[in-house]
């Protein structure tokens, strides 16, 4: 009965483009925006109506269990708390992931995700493939600052 709401006030909606940190939060030039918002809202849409324990079955959504990735996602964000909290990975298609914690709200039956991280090329989990990355635009802004 237990179901998710969405939380993207501390989303970080800055271009990230850290070489030292083998993380960016830029987009492939040839990614279809149209498809990739259908898809994103279509995982959301999926998430926020299914069950927790659904969800949670689902491929690819789980608690992120591996320090490592808590580390990283940590310094990336600023957070040096951020590795003892309840990190949950919610996937937005075949590589887009969204990282942040969940939280019980109290005398209900709901959870809150505070989406902390859009990693739209699962850079958090295989950094390797940050070299591989060409021709990248900015997500977050019009023209690209990189």
């Amino acid at each position: 009965m237990a179901k998710i709401v969405f939380d993207f006030s501390e989303l970080i909606t800055d271009c990230l483009h850290d070489k030292a940190e083998k993380f960016t939060n830029a987009i492939k030039l040839e990614t279809s925006c149209k498809k990739f918002v259908a898809e994103l809202f279509r995982s959301f849409q999926f998430a926020s109506r299914g069950e927790l324990e659904e969800v949670l079955d689902s491929d690819h959504f789980h608690f992120v269990e591996s320090f490592y990735i808590k580390e990283k996602i940590s310094e990336i964000i600023g957070d040096d708390y951020l590795y003892s909290k309840r990190i949950l990975q919610v996937p937005l298609g075949k590589e887009p992931r969204l990282y942040g914690t969940l939280q019980k709200i109290k005398h209900t039956n709901l959870y809150l995700f505070q989406t902390l991280l859009f990693d739209p090329n699962h850079l958090i989990y295989d950094e390797k493939n940050f070299a591989k990355l060409k021709n990248l635009t900015c997500l977050f802004r019009e023209e690209d600052c990189y």
